[in-house]
């Protein structure tokens, strides 16, 4: 009796290969979590259905593994945005106009020392790249609010700061 892989198990590997490259893919990978369960789905079946039939389980076990890391590293790409999502919706504790310059500057620093790093730049700075951009949102939001931006040299600090980033 001949031993064929059968279909759904190919069909787990190839969606658990797909999901795995779009989960690394920036704010669309949580996406690839959800194309993941439906080749962990797919897999897990062709491993049953395999087994039942004396048949080969490879394909079905490298499309289960393959598809929990995409969901595993969609499930690390979900927390990461929701956490800058919420850095810029979430307003900063300044009360005067200094205290937005402040908040600023100390953003700008933590904006630098990624730049600075170069090429050398790993996940968490990225983390810090992104919570820190989001963050000028809620700083610009705060400026807004308390009418910072009417005073012009309030104006040109702002811009000064701004244009340290991109030297």
């Amino acid at each position: 009796m001949e031993n064929k892989t059968n279909g759904l198990s190919i069909g787990g590997m190839v969606v658990g290969i797909i999901s795995l490259l779009v989960s690394f893919i920036p704010c669309i990978g949580v996406f690839g979590g959800l194309l993941a369960l439906v080749g962990l789905i797919l897999s897990i079946i062709g491993y049953r259905s395999a087994k039942d039939s004396g048949g080969p389980t490879t394909m079905a076990i490298v499309g289960i593994v393959l598809s929990a890391l995409a969901i595993i590293i969609a499930l690390a790409w979900g927390t990461f945005m929701a956490k800058a999502g919420s850095n810029a919706t979430t307003p900063i504790e300044a009360e005067t106009c200094e205290e937005v310059l402040a908040e600023m500057e100390k953003t700008v620093k933590e904006l630098k020392a990624v730049q600075d790093k170069g090429e050398d730049t790993g996940f968490g700075d990225i983390s810090t790249l992104i919570n820190s951009t989001t963050r000028m949102v809620a700083i610009q939001s705060a400026a807004e609010e308390m009418s910072c931006n009417d005073d012009p040299e309030f104006k040109a600090k702002m811009e000064e700061l701004s244009n340290q980033i991109d030297d």
